[in-house]
């Protein structure tokens, strides 16, 4: 192992500095088979059609007042959402939804893979969480270790000046205010972040992604606003010409792609 892997590993391993974390990760399990027991969550909901495109939920006692989706750390490449449910028990106690979520483990996939697959399961449970109790639109995100660095990427993906573009040009009049309220949760949600972490931006401690997002928005915003004007003459029916479908699909694949290779 040359240097700059053992400082990496010193750095974002826990293991090596708590010997004796097997202790801790055997009482999270038991805490946890606890939990679910007590509080009859539904178990293995899929957010997606990958194997461990997964998530636990857990109802509110009593009205609920938000929904929480928990991220487990592990280093990108281990541990399981089984092992972390003792975190729904208190939240729950205190009204708030709580969905704790799997995902697909390196180095089986990428950490961009694992990104795409947490930013999947927060608009499922966007779309789907008032099935369950949850109050619509009232999505926070929390995270553990390599957890926490998720949620700051489900942030640093989020762009909320493309997202406004999108409500005034497509949605309906009077579903704007949700877009704008939503944008306006994510800017506190970002000022907190900073606040706890010191930082000036998100990914101030990843400056190969900052630049990454940085340099890739340029080439992406263009077909972002692309596919706008598509799904504007699509929607109004006044132009039938199949090649807009065509260019559409071009536009997701465009976008899919520069998200992928930017992480």
């Amino acid at each position: 192992m040359n240097k700059d892997a053992a400082y990496y590993e010193s750095r974002y391993n826990p293991r090596l500095a708590v010997p004796e974390f097997a202790q801790h990760f055997a009482r999270w399990t038991e805490n946890s088979a606890k939990v679910r027991k007590d509080l009859s969550p539904y178990l293995d909901v899929p957010y997606g059609s990958g194997p461990l495109e997964k998530l636990d939920l857990f109802r509110s006692k009593g009205p609920s007042r938000g929904l929480l989706m928990f991220i487990h750390g592990g280093y990108w490449r281990a541990l399981d959402k089984s092992q972390h449910s003792f975190v729904a028990a208190p939240f729950v106690q205190a009204g708030i939804t709580v969905a704790t979520i799997n995902y697909a483990l390196c180095p089986a996939v990428t950490v961009a893979d694992i990104v795409r697959q947490v930013l999947q399961a927060a608009a499922w449970l966007f779309r789907n969480g008032g099935n369950f109790g949850a109050p619509e639109h009232k999505l926070h995100v929390a995270g553990h270790s390599a957890g926490g660095h998720l949620t700051a990427m489900v942030l640093a993906k989020t762009d909320a000046r493309i997202a406004a573009e999108y409500d005034r040009r497509l949605a309906p009049e009077h579903l704007r205010s949700l877009g704008t309220d939503l944008r306006s949760r994510l800017e506190r949600v970002i000022r907190a972040v900073l606040a706890v972490t010191g930082h000036d931006e998100l990914l101030q401690e990843n400056q190969v992604l900052r630049r990454s997002i940085n340099v890739r928005n340029p080439y992406v915003d263009p077909i972002n606003l692309v596919q706008i004007e598509l799904l504007c003459r699509m929607r109004s029916g006044a132009d039938e010409d199949p090649r807009l479908r065509d260019a559409f699909v071009v536009t997701v694949n465009g976008i899919a792609a520069g998200m992928r290779n930017a992480g």
